[in-house]
């Protein structure tokens, strides 16, 4: 079994437990994610479903299954960028707590991290503080990735 197939597997296991189904269409859309292995846009998979799959999808259909993925924990939407992701953990089996990404501005690699729980814990205070209700508390940090920290070393030697 390839590393794709343990987490499809993964994923329908998880589904099953939370007494939902991993349907043809939702595997096929988080199998786009999970090969594309960059954020992509829903309108993004519906062209990479297209060509290669051959598979006309509706946007909408699109959203919905996203928000189905969404609230099953098997993939994310970065907000700042509005494009989705596969989940990292989808075949861990410890406690997910907070996602934490760190976005590479230059090549667009996500890296999904474990925050640290007193930090989470101590900026929900500081946002009371200051009088403000904290809607999420995913974290989405631009950065720059090591590959394109040591390309740009390179280009100007």
């Amino acid at each position: 079994m390839t590393k794709l197939e343990n987490i499809i597997k993964g994923a329908e296991q998880h589904c099953r437990r939370k007494g939902t189904r991993l349907t043809l269409k939702r595997q096929l859309i988080l199998r786009c994610l999970l090969l594309r292995k960059k954020p992509t846009s829903a309108y993004g998979i519906k062209t990479y479903l297209k060509e290669n799959y051959g598979e006309e999808m509706p946007a909408t259909s699109i959203y919905r299954i996203l928000s189905f993925l969404q609230e099953n924990l098997l993939v994310h939407k970065l907000q700042a960028h509005n494009k989705f992701i596969a989940c990292a953990h989808i075949v861990c089996k410890h406690d997910h707590g907070t996602p934490q990404f760190l976005i590479c501005q230059k090549c667009e690699t996500v890296k999904e991290i474990d925050s640290n729980s007193a930090l989470i814990e101590e900026l929900q205070r500081d946002i009371r503080r200051s009088k403000f209700q904290l809607i999420s508390p995913q974290l989405e940090m631009l950065c720059i990735c090591n590959d394109c920290q040591t390309e740009t070393a390179t280009k100007s030697i």
